[in-house]
């Protein structure tokens, strides 16, 4: 029989998985030197989380949605502005959120809008959604007292046998780095910048020793004006590496990494422009481990009692950082003319949702798409969504705990029969797990004053390390053609491999 109060196992179970939202708005006036609104060509906004505190059972994140604003002037040339917005959500955790391990927050900005309401006078609004997770470190081993509230002796707490489990589950673990990159812009006939936006585009995050090595390229796509006052776009990328600290990690841990771009400023040189951009940088580790759940426990000598709860096993299904291209079509409102061209197309992605099917998981989302066209002297802009879906092999899953990111890292669109037909390649960072069910028993208290009168009905051992079915046989004192039917073992069967046996 088994001494359980020695067995240490510990799993993750999801602990908090909630949401938050609210509005974000500010009306901005623009300093003289702009020119004056003539004509939003494109806007967009993105969160930049800053922080959490965490005060009893309230959690408050806080933050700065970042606008960046292109458009036409009175006097045909185009500008681009950014506007910041700080924002805190507040939120109620539930009573034990101290057990928890770590507490992650999501934000995104979505359903941004422009107006103007005068000629140097923009109203900016947002809509965010801050998705809070958590997982909390459970323990798995079984607190064996007596009657008197003691641990129980080892004579006596070796009485005790339980059914028990073998289950899949995980260890997640976190860790955050914070850099600067800086480079030259190869745009040589650039004469004026006017707006920069940057991403970072994670290819690989490998669990090493202690770390995690992430390499990654950041992307600069520039918005400028020639000489002949020809307006280009420009897109640089460079690659780098970085490790993030994570002391539980090992080499053969699963890893995935996102980041966002907290600034990024351009500068003029006496040989050309050059960009300095800020990132942050997280990364999630997973070890996946088998823990033993105990299911049922008595004692064959003492009456007892038995504590246990319905308790959730976090088990991965997917965690990876992967790269698709999407391509699609948006109908345009105004008239196709001679000479048209498209100044400039950004986009945005979100993914809105997550499903099991098959053997199959599929990641739904919406891409938005804006397009600054230039014709016939003037600019419009056109703009839509297009839905996409990521599809990958996955465990079968029932109830998806999940965490995932999409950026575009790069976009580009062409007119053509009277649309504008968009490609855009999207970097998706993805950590999906399924949520079991399982009763684990958590504590037994054994009356030593009060003997069993008859033996219990079922009777599990566990075997010592390297005991075969003879060894068991005699020291339970049972006989190995009851053992064989019972287990339904092959006849004749010696190795036992450690597992749980039905002796009686």
């Amino acid at each position: 029989m088994e001494q359980i109060t020695n067995r240490q196992s510990e799993y993750t179970a999801p602990f908090i998985d909630t949401r938050i939202a609210s509005d974000v708005s500010e009306e901005f006036t623009l300093a003289d030197y702009y020119p004056e609104i003539k004509k939003v060509l494109s806007f967009t906004a993105r969160a930049i989380p800053e922080g959490k505190f965490i005060s009893g059972n309230e959690i408050d994140c806080d933050g700065i949605v970042s606008f960046s604003v292109t458009y036409l002037g009175e006097d045909s040339t185009i500008a681009s502005v950014s506007f910041p917005i700080r924002y805190t959500q507040s939120a109620q955790l539930p009573e034990n959120a101290a057990a928890s391990d770590e507490i992650v927050c999501d934000t995104r900005a979505d359903g941004a809008t422009c107006r103007v309401t005068a000629p140097r006078k923009l109203a900016l609004k947002a809509h965010l959604t801050t998705r809070i997770t958590s997982t909390r470190i459970c323990d798995a081993s079984v607190d064996i007292q007596n009657e008197k509230g003691v641990p129980a002796s080892a004579a006596e707490a070796i009485t005790v046998e339980q059914k028990c489990t073998q289950t899949p589950t995980v260890r997640l673990y976190y860790g955050a780095a914070t850099g600067s990159l800086s480079d030259e812009i190869t745009q040589r006939s650039c004469d004026r910048a006017v707006s920069a936006d940057g991403i970072i585009n994670i290819l690989e995050a490998r669990c090493e020793e202690g770390k995690v090595a992430v390499r990654a390229e950041a992307i600069v796509t520039l918005l400028c004006q020639d000489q002949s006052g020809m307006y280009l776009t420009s897109r640089e990328t460079v690659p780098f590496e970085v490790d993030v600290s994570v002391n539980e990690a090992e080499a053969g841990d699963r890893a995935v990494a996102s980041a966002i771009v907290t600034s990024i400023e351009i500068t003029s040189g006496d040989d050309g422009l050059y960009f300095e951009l800020d990132y942050d940088m997280d990364v999630q580790v997973v070890k996946t481990v088998n823990v033993t759940i105990c299911e049922d426990a008595y004692s064959t000598e003492f009456e007892n009692t038995v504590e246990a709860s319905a308790e959730k096993i976090v088990a991965p299904v997917k965690f990876a950082n992967a790269h698709m291209t999407q391509t699609g079509e948006i109908k345009r409102r105004g008239e196709s003319a001679d000479g048209e061209y498209v100044i400039r197309t950004s986009a945005d992605a979100s993914i809105n949702d997550i499903a099991f099917d098959d053997g199959k998981l599929t990641a739904n989302g919406t891409l938005n798409v804006q397009s600054s066209i230039a014709k016939e002297g003037e600019v419009s802009v056109e703009d839509g969504k297009i839905p996409f879906s990521f599809v990958t092999d996955a465990e079968e899953c029932k109830a998806p705990f999940y965490r995932a990111d999409v950026q575009v890292t790069d976009c580009s669109a062409r007119i053509e029969d009277g649309a504008l037909k968009v490609t855009a390649q999207l970097a998706i960072t993805l950590s999906a797990f399924d949520v079991r069910q399982v009763n684990a028993v958590k504590k037994v208290v054994l009356k030593t004053e009060k003997t069993l009168e008859k033996t219990p009905g079922v009777r599990i051992v566990f075997p010592d390390a390297g005991e075969d079915v003879w060894s068991l046989c005699k020291r339970c004192a049972a006989s190995r053609r009851t053992l064989e039917k019972l287990n339904d073992l092959p006849e004749g069967v010696t190795e036992l491999n450690g597992e749980p046996v039905i002796v009686e």
